[in-house]
């Protein structure tokens, strides 16, 4: 990739060298020659030594997932009337495997006892198919 030619070697062996020397090189206009920098249009680009850094990860908000219930519990029911209607399992082996892993971790975004209720419910029909 042009720009960034620092990281190419011929062989395992010499990448580590290259990689150690530009670590332990103290002189940061030395270490600016080892790196060669990301240039665009003859100014350093994004990648290069003396960058300053704006905002550290650690000062980055958070990001929480919360799944939606109302978008969970459509998708449980729907699998549990998928269960409900089949006369015979109505998954093969690997679909059966995911959705007897994935049912119970989704159901950890509803109410304690709608979860449990729904899980129930679940393990109950595939009893019933497995039996058919």
């Amino acid at each position: 990739m042009p720009g960034r030619t620092w990281i190419i070697a011929p062989d395992a062996q010499s990448l580590k060298e290259r990689w150690d020397r530009l670590v332990k090189e103290k002189d940061p206009k030395k270490k600016e020659l080892l790196f060669h920098p990301h240039l665009r249009k003859g100014e350093p680009g994004d990648k290069y030594v003396g960058k300053s850094v704006k905002q550290g990860l650690s000062e980055r908000p958070e990001r929480k997932y919360c799944a939606d219930p109302d978008k969970v519990r459509a998708k449980l029911h729907q699998l549990l009337a998928e269960a409900r209607a089949a006369e015979s399992m109505p998954w093969d082996a690997r679909t059966l495997r995911l959705h007897r892993t994935v049912f119970p971790q989704m159901s950890n975004w509803l109410p304690g006892e709608e979860a449990a209720q729904l899980r129930f419910q679940f393990e109950t029909e595939l009893e019933r198919l497995k039996a058919a």
